[in-house]
């Protein structure tokens, strides 16, 4: 099976006046082109020999579509999780982290998705119990939706100013980048669609803090090299989620635009 699919114009989506008289015209051709290259290379294909198994594949800002056999995952993300705790040990080794930081580097990772999660669901909890998300969408959401973006910018900026302190850049990059590896080993196992959202900016991470050496802590281009990476591939997903699923949805995207921008607490 394939599915191809559209969203956005929350007025007329999922309602009487989701008709044809307001198709956008570049929507049908887009489909169009999609549906007509999709035939050509079945029909091009040996289906007599089909692949050996699923693929791990995904965009990159629409510019170029990326992939590897999904049963690679589980070893990318071993892969990963290695560099990151071979970066680990060596700024353990010239005394840069302590325990201690890489504790509290660990717990601000899992405090500001969560902080985030709780804001962004009393926000919109508030909204609904006084009538002002009446269905699952609203005609003008942009003020909704920068709110959330902006609950989760808070929710980093208060768990940088919480322990950041304690933990230093050190322990804010080695705690964080650990448990994105970590997640990343259980997506590949669980959920290897999904595994390259944190395979790659933990590749990234990993192999930046390892060739790119400084002293007594990660180097610039480790902490924003896979700043970048998540970004680009998380931002352009969760800017989408609210058109897709309505705003029950914004919770869980504070929480992950929280986990994104928590890449960035060791520059802050």
């Amino acid at each position: 099976g394939a599915n191809f699919a559209f969203v956005g114009e929350v007025m007329r989506y999922h309602t009487e006046r989701d008709d044809l008289a307001h198709v956008d015209r570049r929507s049908l051709q887009h489909h169009g082109d999609n549906a007509l290259a999709m035939v050509r290379a079945f029909g091009a294909a040996d289906l007599r020999s089909p692949p050996a198994g699923d693929a791990v594949f995904f965009d990159v800002l629409s510019a170029c579509l990326l992939w590897w056999p999904a049963r690679l995952s589980l070893g990318l993300a071993a892969a990963a999780l290695l560099l990151v705790c071979a970066a680990t040990r060596r700024l353990a080794r010239a005394g840069s982290l302590r325990a201690r930081d890489l504790a509290w580097g660990g717990l601000a990772w899992l405090v500001a998705p969560a902080l985030a999660l709780g804001l962004a669901f009393g926000v919109t909890q508030a909204l609904a119990a006084v009538g002002a998300l009446p269905l699952a969408w609203v005609a003008s959401s942009g003020a909704l939706e920068a709110a959330i973006w902006m609950l989760a910018v808070a929710a980093v900026l208060v768990t940088s100013a919480l322990f950041c302190r304690r933990a230093g850049a050190v322990g804010a990059w080695a705690g964080s980048w650990l448990w994105w590896c970590v997640v990343g080993l259980l997506a590949a196992w669980k959920a290897p669609g999904a595994s390259y959202l944190f395979l790659v900016p933990s590749l990234g991470a990993g192999l930046a803090a390892l060739t790119f050496r400084s002293r007594g802590e990660p180097p610039q281009i480790a902490s924003l090299l896979p700043i970048v990476l998540a970004g680009v591939l998380w931002f352009p997903i969760l800017s989408s989620l609210y058109n897709a699923l309505g705003w029950s949805v914004l919770p869980a995207v504070a929480a992950l635009v929280a986990l994104v921008l928590g890449t960035a607490v060791p520059r802050l």
